[in-house]
């Protein structure tokens, strides 16, 4: 504390505590989605050696390119996890 390396913390007021506690929940509910995509791409890239897009895999009408059952059940469980968390389920 003497050499003030150390950043000090901030206590928010009574009000504001729900409103960062919301928005904290939400950027984990961010990059768990964002995590999700991602492994879904990474396993379609694995699977096919075709590279989707983030904005391929969003859309409702996207169908995946895989044969192998368990690969695409994979595939199509992180899109359901995303999908839920986009909803708010």
């Amino acid at each position: 504390m003497r050499l003030g390396i150390l950043p000090t913390g901030y206590i928010y007021p009574k009000e504001q505590r729900a409103v960062r506690d919301l928005l904290r929940r939400r950027l984990s509910l961010v990059r768990m989605a964002s995590a999700q995509l991602i492994g879904v791409q990474s396993q379609l890239w694995r699977s096919t050696g075709i590279r989707i897009s983030s904005d391929t895999l969003r859309r409702q009408d996207f169908k995946i390119p895989l044969e192998e059952s368990h690969t695409r059940q994979a595939v199509e469980s992180g899109l359901a996890v995303y999908q839920a968390i986009q909803r708010g389920d």
